[in-house]
């Protein structure tokens, strides 16, 4: 049978990737340092403190995730994987304190080892393979890079558009992928490349024999790889940039000589934006000279220097060609004006008369806004009027010189003088037309003002009733400011602008002030009603794994036993803060909860080593076989018990068990324990 290049290196990436399995699995896992985490109302903990808080991307992200699919990520940075010590215990542990579904994803980061561990969850709607794309496609190279953000959104990402897949047998029993040495890691990803680069190079030998075949024949054919033009050639450059030059030096040349001819016929005044635009096309047009002599002197110049230059030649010169182009229009507009200075006199003469007649109406307008508003408040357009006869006044005189211009058949002259009159006449109609429009905007500024007074009154009542003492100093303090702000609205001479920003001001700090304790009531309400729920459980927990361990006392060491007494004495601790601190109540609760999974994990480690004596436990910690029911007794410490204290009752095989603080039911369960997963370090 034949076996194609691309078939054999999969059957090399599959050896591989189940012996890398292997052998991950097996290695031991980092030095303790963090405990197994609960997600209970977030689904990103970062103790590391990588994050920095910026968490709401990664939380977008696994909510689109599971709009899309229905798979819930959840994400947690640690310092080190510990109790347990290898990452895929301590992602299981981490999956039965928080009760996670059977479709729940967990990304769990050693930050300080450098290391990590992706659970698939119980449902394996991902197959394996998927698993190990999510893992060294997109988590392993973002935390390579430390982009933490960056690996927890790709992941949910990943989750979003990965289609579905029923367990096969293969998968049934894949193991997961823990931590592992440096050395069998980087062998691995140094095969994996090996890999990477034998399939690249048979791609571009298959993508090269499909190129020269026809397109009809199966060939992609010549014209379909190219997506884009190549860029010119130094050679096409050279030629571009040459031409350029001289375009743009003929260009400025003509309007030299053009804007000669118009400053005598229109004078110096009128033709000054025309030389500025030539000034500064010379200006431009200096650099581009100046690199192309550095292209023409004797010292050689490397392939990159060259293409360089003639693109900032090409540069040049545009920008050159714009300036003088800009005041191609202008000159036009004169010319046209020179030839038709008759009619555009009379058409400037009604214009002016119209403007005239609005500088009496701003005048009277500003005199009537005097008494009501201050000075400052008019300043923008307290000589508006006087400006505007002034241009008036200068308009007109330009009239008439424009008609005694053309009495003595000098039109460019005239010409000259209406573009002036027609400058002051737009001037003017700007300068009254600003009076009316400041009076509008005063006004508007008077109804603001009342508004705003309204409602930062009903603010001030809102925060005098508040539990929080500062917010209600604060009330006090802007209602005397909200009312002396409305003394200063009522005065002749005010100013609404000023008054207006002030206000402002004080309503962003009392709405902010009143935002932030109504936050705080708030979280202090959400802490006590879910501090009842998680007391409880806690309760239970607790109680669940006393009784455990009093059954077995004969095999359980003092780690768990020192586990079980803390959850106990934080348990009392949130009992006895609940009604007055429930934030740092909900706390110990959800710490009494962590620490009493920790401790039944590590009781029932004691428990399964103890069984390597001999025989075989039932179901009631008793032992088939190998001394009947004397084995059952001396694991719960009560043979033992006997013989050393003389059958008086007391501590077992290690003393007595841990202390809880309430009765109760026993919950929680193991859901990390049926899927399959990936890590590694990075």
């Amino acid at each position: 049978m034949n076996r194609t290049p691309h078939t054999i290196l999969a059957a090399v990436a599959l050896f591989l990737g189940l012996t890398g399995i292997t052998a991950l699995s097996s290695a031991p896992g980092p030095a303790r340092a963090d405990d197994p985490v609960k997600f209970a109302g977030s689904r990103v903990i970062d103790e590391a403190g990588v994050l920095g808080g910026n968490t709401s991307q990664i939380t977008e992200a696994i909510r689109k995730a599971e709009s899309a699919t229905g798979r819930q990520l959840y994400v947690v940075y640690i310092n080190s994987f510990t109790n347990p010590a290898t990452s895929k215990d301590w992602v299981a542990a981490t999956q039965s304190l928080s009760n996670l579904g059977s479709d729940d994803y967990v990304l769990a980061v050693a930050v300080k080892d450098r290391s990590y561990y992706f659970d698939s969850g119980r449902a394996r709607t991902l197959t394996l393979s998927q698993v190990q794309q999510i893992s060294s496609g997109t988590i392993k190279p973002a935390l390579q890079k430390n982009d933490w953000v960056g690996a927890a959104v790709g992941t949910a990402n990943q989750l979003a558009v990965s289609k579905p897949a029923g367990a096969s047998s293969a998968s049934d029993g894949a193991p997961r992928i823990g931590s592992s040495g440096w050395g069998l890691i980087w062998a691995i990803f140094g095969l994996g490349i090996a890999a990477v680069v034998l399939v690249i190079v048979f791609g571009r030998r298959k993508v090269q024999q499909r190129a020269a075949l026809p397109v009809g024949a199966g060939g992609v054919g010549p014209a379909l790889q190219q997506s884009s033009p190549p860029p010119p050639s130094l050679d096409e450059l050279r030629l571009q940039a040459g031409k350029a030059l001289v375009g743009a030096d003929d260009a400025i040349r003509a309007s030299e000589d053009e804007v000669g001819f118009a400053v005598a016929s229109y004078g110096e005044e009128a033709t000054a934006p025309f030389r500025a635009a030539i000034a500064d096309a010379k200006s431009q047009m200096s650099q581009a000279f100046a690199l192309q002599q550095l292209l023409d002197d004797e010292i050689p110049d490397t392939d990159e220097q060259r293409r360089q230059w003639y693109t900032q030649i090409l540069q040049f010169t545009s920008t050159a060609r714009q300036a003088l182009a800009d005041q191609e229009k202008n000159f036009d507009e004169l010319r046209s004006l020179q030839q038709n200075a008759a009619s555009a006199l009379s058409a400037i003469e009604i214009q002016a008369d119209s403007a005239a007649a609005t500088i009496a109406p701003a005048a009277e307008r500003l005199a009537g806004l005097q008494p009501t508003y201050s000075a400052r408040a008019l300043a923008p357009i307290a000589d508006n009027p006087a400006q505007a006869a002034s241009r008036m006044s200068f308009a007109r005189t330009a009239i008439e010189s424009a008609k005694t211009a053309l009495q003595q058949g000098t039109s460019a002259n005239a010409a000259v003088n209406i573009r002036a009159a027609e400058e002051a006449i737009d001037q003017t109609k700007i300068l009254t037309a600003a009076v009316e429009r400041v009076a509008t905007d005063l006004a508007a500024a008077d109804a603001a003002i009342a508004a705003s007074l309204a409602d930062i009154a009903n603010d001030v009542s809102v925060g005098r009733t508040m539990q929080d003492e500062s917010v209600r100093e604060l009330a006090d303090r802007v209602g005397v400011e909200i009312e002396t702000v409305r003394g200063l609205a009522e005065q002749p001479d005010r100013d609404p602008f000023t008054l207006s920003a002030r206000l402002s001001k004080l309503n962003n700090t009392i709405d902010n002030a009143i935002s932030q304790a109504r936050d705080a009531a708030e979280g202090k309400a959400r802490a006590a009603s879910e501090l009842g729920r998680t007391l409880a459980a806690a309760r239970a927990q607790v109680q669940a794994v006393e009784d455990y361990i009093v059954a077995r006392r004969g095999a359980v060491g003092p780690e768990a036993r020192t586990r079980l007494s803390e959850a106990g004495r934080l348990g009392a601790e949130a009992e006895r803060l609940a009604s007055s601190d429930p934030a740092t109540a909900l706390a110990s609760a959800q710490r009494a909860q962590q620490l009493a999974a920790s401790a039944q994990q590590l009781a029932q480690e004691d428990v399964g080593a103890f069984n390597g004596g001999g025989g075989v436990l039932d179901g009631m910690g008793g032992r088939r076989g190998g001394g009947s029911d004397i084995f059952g007794a001396v694991l719960g410490g009560i043979l033992i018990n006997s013989i050393f204290s003389g059958g008086n009752n007391g501590g077992g095989f290690f003393g007595g068990g841990g202390g809880g603080f309430s009765s109760g039911g026993f919950g929680g369960g193991d859901f990390g324990g049926g899927g399959f997963g990936d890590g590694g370090g990075f």
